[in-house]
């Protein structure tokens, strides 16, 4: 299963990449057309479903940046797993992070839920219309840009965390270079 839409009998029952092996009995061998033909051929207003569920895994983990609804950047945790769905994970306040969500737009596959410490989507990768990637030039971050079939779209990308210069500085520490400590405290301030 690519997309389980609201409304629809299947919706919290089947799951973005359940696989549907039969229909009322009839082997559908992971084929598509197989299941709608059984579907379409099924006689009375119920049917059943043999499906295999693999278990979802997480592929990357990575923390970035989601451009919010006002075009502000908002951290984001971000989880691609096994099943072709992005998850985000937004910290309305955290340590050292500016608050705010990292919505990006709603719809788009994606669905938003909001609780007292984060805000929680998901976009799922089968609706994807296109994918724009740039890489990272002078000061500028390497980019996503994600078009969702509903003309959704949502703006990622990477950041470093530590600064080239901060990278430089502790690199000649640890060559025996004096001028690490004072970067490291004047970045991190």
């Amino acid at each position: 299963m690519a997309v389980v839409e609201p409304g629809v009998p299947a919706y919290g029952r089947l799951l973005v990449g359940d696989a549907i092996e039969a229909v009322d009995g009839k082997e559908c061998h992971d084929d598509m057309n197989d299941v709608l033909r059984a579907i379409i051929e099924s006689v009375g207003d119920v049917i059943s479903l043999r499906v295999c569920r693999p278990p979802v895994v997480v592929v990357l983990r990575h923390e970035l940046q989601m451009k919010d609804d006002g075009g502000a950047w908002q951290y984001v945790m971000a989880t691609l797993t096994s099943n072709r769905q992005l998850l985000y994970e937004s910290p309305k306040a955290a340590d050292d992070r500016p608050t705010g969500g990292g919505g990006g737009g709603g719809g788009g596959g994606g669905e938003e839920v909001e609780d007292e410490d984060e805000e929680v989507g998901e976009i799922n990768l089968h609706a994807v219309a296109s994918l724009e990637m740039r890489a990272a030039s002078g000061e500028d971050h390497a980019s996503l840009t994600i078009a969702m079939v509903d003309a959704v779209e949502y703006n990622l990308r990477a950041y470093n965390r530590v600064q080239p210069a901060l990278r430089a500085a502790r690199r000649r520490g640890r060559r025996g270079g004096d001028g690490g400590a004072a970067l490291v405290a004047r970045a991190d301030a």
